[in-house]
């Protein structure tokens, strides 16, 4: 989309589930990505620094999406802490290509409280709170 262009999302029911369910919807959430884009058609949405985005829904029960983005070919790690600094779990380890990528933590049979998710990426730290409820 170019700077000013309006975006409309609609999200619409059928009401023919086999199962008598309705959609709801009362959240979209928009991510401003990228200010600037490359000229370069095969670099357009590649995005130009490291980022932990908060995690969406937060709080949360019992699962919560965290989305991070990396500029080139890196090793990423998203660990989970404890309020205490106690690992409680890795969420991810391995490498990813450049672009935007999400992770889905079910926090299921964890007590509610707070925790602290973190990004490790080469030179790149970030930690983040979460909230999960119970």
């Amino acid at each position: 989309l170019y700077a000013g262009t309006r975006l409309r999302v609609k999200v619409k029911d059928s009401g023919q589930t086999t199962s008598g369910a309705v959609l709801r919807s009362d959240a979209v959430k928009a991510m401003f990505i990228s200010e600037v884009l490359s000229a370069d058609e095969n670099d357009q949405n590649r995005p130009k620094e490291y980022m932990l985005q908060q995690n969406y829904p937060n709080p949360f029960n019992p699962s919560t999406m965290i989305t991070f983005s990396v500029p080139k070919e890196s090793r990423v790690e998203i660990k989970l802490y404890d309020i205490l600094g106690q690992e409680i779990r890795s969420l991810f380890d391995g490498v990813k290509q450049p672009g935007i990528h999400s992770v889905m933590f079910d926090a299921s049979g964890l007590p509610g409280g707070i925790y602290i998710f973190t990004m490790n990426s080469g030179n790149f730290n970030m930690s983040k709170k979460m909230v999960l409820l119970k």
